[in-house]
């Protein structure tokens, strides 16, 4: 998640957070996490890669290799 802050220019997944989501939004997030405490981490890093992605236009390069490569070890596996 560090590397994503950082992308982002912030250094708190809580400021990103704040700055990013309604009071609402914030409201909610605080709800699922109390009623989940085991869920919290990914739940929270889940709204910083939504953030992400539609404020600063990352990217996750990683999941992407990891996707084609599982895509073209399947294309092998069927024989195409």
């Amino acid at each position: 998640m560090k590397e994503i802050l950082e992308f982002c220019g912030y250094t708190s997944a809580y400021s990103l957070l704040n700055d990013h989501m309604t009071q609402a939004e914030l409201s909610d997030l605080l709800e699922v996490i109390v009623d989940s405490p085991d869920d919290a981490k990914d739940l929270v890093l889940e709204e910083v890669e939504n953030i992400a992605k539609e404020v600063f236009e990352w990217v996750d390069w990683e999941k992407l290799q990891d996707d084609a490569e599982g895509m073209a070890y399947q294309r092998y596996r069927d024989g195409d």
